[in-house]
């Protein structure tokens, strides 16, 4: 190949990382290019066979590093296993995950990086390698910030597996009040706009008419307690997204449909589930997400609210003993965050297990933003309708 033109291509790609100001690709960029130049070199000696072998090897060496710094660096695969963002994802859907919008994480072990992370899984059989910490937390610059509505995968910040992901969508970010009410998401006191794929639960008034039955079925819509609602007439449940909801709307009388509402009693309680909260899947809130570096004055409410975040994913002492806050054995009466902090729910939002049930996610788990459905399968075979799907 022509080194001019070669460098040429150099050259755009250097500008192109400079433009993008995510230096730090200049570095594996320039290693990979020096290496790729070194195997040439080590080929084109015809008359020492030691040089070739040795770049064969040095070859593959790089293939490998390659697939890892990928991995690390770039772009990551997941799959979906459950139905917890439906209708934007599905059971089956194999999805593209790029790192670079949020910046990548740096593994803070060598059981965080693809391939080594199999290769000492052997040596350490134990439990050894669920030790996460080994190294300080850092994050390379992205060319993006998380945003509400981004579709972002995650390490679950309530599970001691360093390999437990979890996908959801961002409802709220460092410094927002999170308030749900029948249903519906606020944030900062104004209405979160939904998606048209998020699905909730309606109720169908009882003096439906029966054409509605037949029009819910004809929709295939899903139909949550037939049985039960011939048998022992019960409301009427039934599931559907925000799509399907206006279709069935512009065919009957809306007066008919009214969301379907969680109680408040004890059972439906969700985090941090106590009585002066009372909270539930339909009706949260208010919450504020900490953001690093904000500081609360400590009582006994905001102690239960923040206790889990403070103690688990910020790993500070802090305790509440007669009355009197303790920071490692020290009275304090105020907390000051080291970490920025979100809340991720799912589409399917009756159906999904989020920050509603387990509390936030600090940003040191993101992962990065899901961009693409590769491909699609399930019980029923291929779905080629999601091949290279957009994910929004």
């Amino acid at each position: 190949m022509n080194k001019k033109v070669v460098l040429l291509a150099m050259g755009i790609l250097c500008l192109l990382i400079l433009i993008s100001e995510i230096y730090w690709l200049i570095i594996p960029f320039l290693l990979f290019v020096g290496t790729i130049h070194i195997v040439f070199q080590m080929r084109s000696s015809k008359h020492n066979r030691k040089l070739r072998w040795g770049a064969n090897i040095l070859e593959l060496m790089l293939i490998i590093a390659t697939i890892i710094m990928i991995t690390v660096f770039i772009l990551e695969i997941f799959l979906i296993p459950s139905s917890s963002m439906e209708n934007t994802l599905f059971p089956g859907d194999l999805i593209l995950v790029n790192k670079l919008d949020y910046g990548p994480k740096l593994p803070q072990s060598p059981f965080q990086i693809p391939g080594i992370n199999l290769l000492l899984s052997f040596i350490y059989q134990d439990g050894e390698s669920t030790e996460m910490n080994g190294w300080k937390y850092k994050r390379l610059k992205g060319y993006s910030e998380v945003t509400r509505n981004d579709v972002v995968v995650f390490r679950h910040p309530s599970s001691d597996h360093i390999n437990m992901f979890m996908i959801k969508r961002c409802m709220a970010l460092p410094g927002d009040t999170i308030i749900i009410e029948r249903g519906k998401v606020k944030i900062n006191k104004e209405c979160l706009s939904e998606t048209m794929h998020q699905k909730k639960i309606y109720t169908l008034n009882q003096n439906a008419p029966s054409k509605l039955f037949t029009l819910i079925d004809s929709l295939n819509i899903r139909v949550m307690n037939q049985i039960e609602y011939i048998k022992y007439q019960e409301p009427f449940l039934f599931q559907m997204s925000s799509i399907e909801k206006e279709n069935l709307i512009n065919k009957n009388d809306t007066n008919l449909i009214e969301i379907n509402v969680n109680s408040n009693d004890q059972e439906n309680w969700v985090y941090p589930k106590k009585k002066e909260f009372a909270w539930t899947i339909d009706d949260y809130g208010p919450l504020v997400l900490p953001y690093k570096g904000m500081t609360i004055q400590l009582n006994q409410k905001k102690f239960i609210t923040y206790k889990r975040t403070i103690q688990r994913l910020e790993n500070s002492n802090l305790q509440y003993k007669q009355g009197l806050f303790y920071l490692d054995d020290v009275p304090v009466n105020s907390y000051t965050f080291q970490h920025d902090y979100y809340f991720m729910m799912g589409d399917n939002r009756y159906f999904s297990n989020d920050s509603r049930y387990w509390g936030l996610v600090p940003e040191m788990n993101i992962v990065g933003k899901a961009k693409l459905v590769l491909f699609s399968n399930d019980q029923d075979g291929i779905k080629w309708e999601r091949l290279l799907k957009k994910i929004n």
